[in-house]
Order: structure tokens, then sequence, then C-alpha cells
């Protein structure tokens, strides 16, 4: 396995455990190859620890989500936005709209979607 493959194990079992110093370890070594996927996971894993970063992650994914799924209009945005800031206060219901607009553009596997926080 090359050292690429390495880190994205690494970066996918930190995720798994809810390690948010290791995932932030992990795709350091990834760099700018973290999808669109594991970049909502990281998002979600942030909330749940209310990291002081989650703000800015979120509008970043938002930004990339905009970017990278051209068939995702203003209400998907809208949509993607209201989760966005409900999900440090309303993690279920925030969870639930996540899930909805990421099968709508086939994002699957989103670690902790659905998962409870550990926490």
């Amino acid at each position: 396995m090359s050292i690429k493959g390495r880190s994205y194990t690494w970066f996918r079992c930190a995720l798994g455990r809810g390690d948010l110093v290791g995932v932030r370890a992990a795709a350091t070594e990834l760099g700018h190859r973290v999808n669109l996927v594991d970049a909502l996971s990281v998002v979600l894993l942030m909330a749940a620890r209310d990291d002081d970063a989650f703000d800015r992650a979120a509008t970043k994914w938002l930004a990339r989500f905009a970017l990278e799924r051209p068939a995702a209009g203003l209400a998907d945005l809208r949509l993607g936005l209201s989760a966005l800031e409900a999900l440090p206060y309303n993690r279920e219901g925030a969870r639930v709209t996540l899930t909805e607009l990421c099968a709508r553009h086939r994002l699957d596997d989103v670690v902790g979607l659905l998962a409870t926080p550990r926490g």
C-alpha cells in the first residue's frame, strides 16, 4: 500500500473513532485530496466536538458542494446552509436534512451522518 493509501486509511479510521486530532493529522498528510463526502464527515465531527473551527469548515464545505455538484440549485444550498447552521443546536434534525441532501446528490457513506455522536 502506498503512503497515500495509508494516510487515507488512517484518516477514515480516525473519522470512525471520532478522533478529531487524528483526523486533522491524517488530513494534513492527504493535503487537498479530501473528497466532498469526507469533508462533510469532518464537519459533522467538528460540530459534535463543539470545535471552534466548525463555522469556517461548514462554510467551506457548502462552497465546495456548490462547485462540485452543479445540479444543486439555490433551494439545495439554502437547505444545506440551514442544516449546517442548525447542526450545533439540533443535531438530529440537521442530520436528517443533510441525509436527504446527500441522497439527492449521490454523496454516500458520510461518516457520522446518522450515527449518534460520541463524546
